[in-house]
């Protein structure tokens, strides 16, 4: 059985920005069989955040530290972490394939689509963003939610994650009662 690429690699983020970096592997078309060391790139919707762009400078880190935008709507301001229990992988041409299965950073807004797996809501919070909004043309953003979006949302969707986990804890409120674990 071929190896899969899901889980297999550590948490890296870029030195240089703070995002969370996605692993890619060049694979054998035929074999599966890996060709290559992994190496790390910004996401997809980097460019958004940060258009004067740098090449990625792999570090370990940890979600608490690394700059986490939400995996739906792009926005900054993710608190929720959902775990794919399947592989979701994006296979480019040449055999490169892009590691999806991580996790999946969702802010406030998106956690109730996210958790009820609903991809019509979750479609319509990517349409929405004012991040996709500033940066697509309406015709870009229709190609790239059919072409992209629509089947990457697809796939985490079927692959049945874990969660919602809180990842951070908000500040506006207290967390928790003095002697606790959490009290402020």
């Amino acid at each position: 059985m071929p190896e899969a690429p899901g889980g297999q690699f550590d948490f890296r983020m870029c030195e240089v920005c703070g995002v969370v970096l996605n692993p890619v592997v060049r694979r054998d078309p035929e074999t599966y069989e890996r060709i290559g060391e992994p190496w790390y790139e910004h996401p997809d919707w980097y460019e958004l955040h940060w258009p004067e762009g740098h090449e990625p400078v792999p570090v370990h880190g940890t979600p608490l530290v690394a700059c986490t935008p939400c995996d739906i709507c792009h926005r900054d301001e993710s608190r929720w972490g959902f775990l794919p229990r399947k592989d979701i992988l994006a296979v480019m041409p040449g055999g490169i394939v892009l590691d999806h299965g991580g996790i999946w950073y969702v802010c406030d807004g998106c956690k109730q689509a996210a958790t009820r797996r609903s991809l019509n809501k979750m479609l319509q919070r990517w349409w929405d963003s004012p991040i996709i909004n500033a940066e697509m043309a309406i015709e870009e953003k229709k190609a790239h939610r059919s072409m992209v979006v629509k089947d990457l949302y697809k796939a985490f969707i079927n692959s049945h994650p874990a969660g919602p986990f809180e990842l951070r804890l908000r500040h506006d409120k207290p967390q928790g009662k003095p002697r606790s674990r959490r009290g402020m």
